[in-house]
């Protein structure tokens, strides 16, 4: 078995059970049942990603199709940690179709390109912190629990009472409808461990993106850091940055002039290299303009990716592909998706 063959089972596979490849949640390799996927209720998708960060029950593949043939993979590469991965780690096959990732033990990487957890935070806290001084939903949470609660842990209490029913998801006001945040919300649970929020990077610049505060994983403020560098750089610098963002399919998060797009209006604005409103989202607009964006640059990048993969192993003739894909000539740039 090889990444060719495994990829190649997972496109199949996936339209053998009439799931667009670029909608398949990775999450559901910690899962005996890949398909279909059985959580059918309005709180599917948050329940998954809960389960995998906070419980145990989900931190490891289960024997299924795809990990069966991936453990084949790392075995005839001598990798002996086998399938205890995160999912931006699990598609090392799809990287190495790709061409982006040679060999599994690269300093060349998995990553998440944006976190859940990081606009999921902001978003609950109860009161403001030193590190995050403003909680739009503060006020009305604290009435709701009547003392501030440790995040942390009702978090991990709601993963393991997720099969019970009783995820209190609606104890927070942000699930009224006037924020209009849900629908977007919930899907990013899903859509932030798809194909199209996955990249490669460099190890150090993972560990930087997770632990900075200049960065928190939002990937609007990474690609920036990374333009000024190249555009330092002067002529060549330019023709570098616009095939680093060709290589990766990254058009998605730049705007036509190769530009970088904001993931809300207003977070992109510095002074002096400092992003003058602060890193997280500060208001419900935001908060709205997140959720709703990052979902379309995802789909639009998975798409782009799955009709690449398609093309690459001669498999235009499944029907996700003759449905969706093939009268698609080219990937957008941000400004043609976020108008």
């Amino acid at each position: 078995m090889n990444s060719t063959e495994w990829v190649k089972i997972w496109l199949k596979t996936c339209d053998e059970n009439g799931i667009p490849p670029w909608e398949f949640d990775f999450k559901q390799f910690y899962k005996s049942e890949i398909f279909p996927n059985a959580d059918t209720d309005d709180t599917s998708h948050l329940k998954s990603w809960l389960k995998y960060k906070y419980t145990k029950e989900l931190n490891k593949a289960k024997s299924n199709t795809f990990t069966d043939s991936l453990k084949k993979i790392y075995e005839d590469e001598n990798i002996e940690k086998g399938m205890d991965k995160d999912t931006d780690r699990v598609v090392f096959p799809i990287y190495q179709v790709l061409e982006w990732q040679d060999e599994e033990k690269s300093v060349i990487k998995g990553d998440h390109m944006n976190s859940f957890l990081t606009t999921f935070t902001p978003l609950l806290l109860t009161g403001p912190t030193k590190k995050i001084p403003y909680a739009p939903f503060g006020n009305e949470n604290k009435k709701t629990f009547n003392e501030e609660p440790k995040i942390a842990n009702k978090l991990s209490g709601w993963a393991e009472e997720a099969d019970s029913g009783l995820l209190n998801i609606t104890e927070f006001e942000f699930y009224k409808e006037q924020y209009k945040i849900w629908g977007n919300f919930n899907l990013f649970a899903r859509m932030t461990d798809t194909l199209g929020n996955f990249t490669v990077i460099p190890s150090k610049l993972n560990i930087a993106r997770g632990s900075s505060e200049a960065f928190r994983d939002y990937w609007d403020i990474t690609l920036r850091v990374l333009y000024d560098l190249f555009m330092a750089i002067g002529i060549e610098g330019e023709e570098a940055w616009k095939a680093f963002i060709n290589k990766y399919f990254l058009q998605t998060y730049v705007n036509k002039d190769y530009s970088v797009g904001e993931l809300w209006k207003g977070h992109l604005e510095d002074k002096e290299g400092i992003f003058i409103n602060g890193v997280y989202p500060q208001k419900i607009d935001d908060f709205e303009q997140f959720y709703r964006n990052v979902n379309l640059l995802i789909e639009e990048r998975g798409k782009w990716m799955t009709k690449i993969l398609c093309e690459k192993l001669d498999l235009t003739n499944l029907e996700f592909y003759k449905d969706d894909l093939v009268n698609m000539e080219k990937i957008r740039f941000f400004n043609d998706i976020i108008k």
